[in-house]
């Protein structure tokens, strides 16, 4: 066991769980944080993306939206969620 390390593991090794397992949700939202509405902007380009990367061949490595994608998924989550653009 890694020097310092005991403690901690005793600690958590009764519970049967480990911090950060969080019953399967993320650990960042343990204790109550929320990003609200912001997390469906981020969804919706992990969606588009996905959408894109399935229609047509891409070269292996790092792909991204354009700016005009990035531009309609932020307008679309603003007319929905602030009435504006």
């Amino acid at each position: 066991m890694v020097e310092g390390t005991k403690d901690w593991h005793q600690r958590y090794a009764a519970s049967g769980r480990l911090p950060g397992q969080a019953d399967g949700n993320a650990v960042n939202f343990l204790h109550g944080a929320s990003v609200g509405a912001f997390i469906l902007l981020v969804q919706a380009e992990i969606l588009a993306v996905l959408t894109r990367l399935t229609r047509a061949e891409h070269e292996p490595g790092m792909h991204e939206l354009d700016a005009a994608e990035r531009d309609f998924i932020a307008a679309t989550w603003l007319r929905y969620f602030d009435g504006t653009s």
